[in-house]
């Protein structure tokens, strides 16, 4: 929140009432719902997750041995396998973005 403007953090005060917290396991586990803990990390649209929730499905990834051997596929949040956002998958978007990144940088594909 450091980063936000007031306009923002106003915002968040107004919302926190609504927002839903769960707890986060103190250290990540697979679970037999296929959930990290177990349980399901965070359902509603305005629950921030604490850094360790944030980094469970990273964390799954690098060390998991479920997902050993599984590259270049996209894991969410409950650390299941699930398929990115549509803009994601856009080859078009992603071209576009890889020729602003080259432009910005003054880096090219020859470098």
């Amino acid at each position: 929140m450091r980063h936000f403007g007031w306009a923002m953090r106003a915002l968040f005060v107004l919302l926190r009432p609504f927002m839903k917290v769960s707890g986060a396991a103190s250290r990540p586990s697979w679970g037999a719902a296929g959930r990290v803990g177990g349980a399901r990390p965070l359902l509603t649209p305005l629950s921030p997750q604490s850094a360790k929730q944030g980094a469970a499905s990273t964390i799954f990834c690098a060390v998991s041995e479920e997902a050993a051997g599984i590259t270049g596929k996209y894991f969410d949040s409950s650390c299941r396998l699930a398929l990115p956002s549509a803009a994601a998958r856009d080859a078009a978007l992603a071209r576009k973005l890889w020729e602003a990144s080259e432009r910005l940088t003054g880096l090219t594909e020859q470098d």
